[in-house]
């Protein structure tokens, strides 16, 4: 179980890796980790389900966040609206998660455009984003895909994955970098991949 008090020892700090862990957070005290640019939580929970949003959407000077299987270990939690309403210095988002993610939140977020510019979408089973997701993010400049679970050597094709795949390409007039695995074959898709593209790993 760890506890992130210790961020007052360390008022420097910009860089912090969590991985394979529980972590309480008090909510009615600061973590002081509010200078961290670079922040990554693999495999971590929260078993505080209200207090895991609440402390990224504090973190506003984060530029890179990675958040594999991570989160509440009560509900799925849908995080991407949430990132990127409050984190408005964010530059890339890797985010995957073995849960299906639904959760709407019930008050209406701030509909900031983002300025992220690398975002890493890595699908395990029926995980699945809505299909305006890259609306909000129009600067994107590189997209990761991967799908089904990495333990799958041919995972199923996805029908709903190729729909959402040409309705976000046409959302991104800025793209440069595209990787799609596990995916369908890029021939079902190509028509949709912006001209902007000069690297594309199928």
């Amino acid at each position: 179980m760890e506890n992130l008090g210790f961020g007052k020892d360390f008022p420097h700090l910009e860089r912090l890796a969590i991985r394979n862990s529980d972590v309480v957070i008090d909510a009615h005290k600061r973590t002081h980790l509010e200078q961290l640019t670079h922040l990554s939580l693999c495999d971590v929970t929260f078993p505080i389900k209200s207090s895991f949003l609440p402390f990224i959407s504090h973190l506003r000077n984060l530029t890179s966040l990675t958040c594999h299987n991570s989160g509440t270990s009560v509900e799925p939690i849908w995080m991407m609206d949430t990132i990127l309403s409050y984190l408005p210095k964010l530059q890339h988002l890797s985010l995957s998660s073995k849960r299906a993610c639904c959760y709407v939140p019930k008050t209406p977020l701030n509909e900031r455009i983002s300025f992220l510019s690398t975002l890493e979408l890595i699908q395990y089973a029926d995980h699945f984003f809505p299909v305006n997701t890259m609306k909000k993010v129009p600067h994107l400049s590189s997209l990761s895909i991967f799908s089904g679970s990495e333990h799958q050597r041919m995972p199923p094709v996805s029908s709903h994955l190729l729909f959402l795949l040409n309705k976000w390409l046409q959302d991104l007039p800025k793209l440069t970098t595209l990787a799609v695995s596990r995916g369908p074959p890029v021939r079902t898709y190509v028509t949709s991949i912006p001209a902007t593209v000069t690297s594309l790993a199928p």
